[in-house]
């Protein structure tokens, strides 16, 4: 998947940063349904302290560290940056997975522009000539 220094013209919803070792794989929603979970790992064999960042148009209400069957094993803090994205910090050992359930607020509403995109009603947009 993309870092989000990748193509600075284009936002994505969900992305990592800090730590280019470190790569977001897996973006679904979770089994209770009314989350998303996020699942990262370490794919050169070294540590990294990773951020994962959460576009502002998806208010975090609550953040875990989830196992594989999404139990939650502790919540983690996150902070805001200047852009009001929001940015979960976890340190990664080597090939290390990791796996964060968000819950989610409203999504905000944000105006898009329709010349040359068209929506598919979710996070995916198809460019069109």
């Amino acid at each position: 998947m993309a870092q989000s220094g990748d193509h600075p013209s284009v936002h994505f919803p969900f992305s990592m940063g800090n730590a280019p070792n470190v790569l977001l794989e897996t973006v679904k929603h979770a089994e209770d349904g009314g989350s998303i979970v996020l699942r990262a790992h370490e794919h050169m064999g070294g540590k990294a302290k990773a951020d994962f960042r959460i576009s502002s148009e998806f208010p975090i209400l609550k953040a875990s560290v989830i196992d594989i069957l999404e139990n939650e094993i502790e919540t983690v803090a996150f902070i805001m940056d200047n852009d009001g994205d929001q940015i979960i910090r976890l340190p990664f050992r080597s090939y290390e997975i990791k796996t964060i359930k968000l819950k989610l607020g409203d999504k905000l509403k944000k105006k898009q522009k329709r010349s040359g995109s068209v929506s598919s009603g979710g996070w995916v947009k198809i460019e069109t000539e």
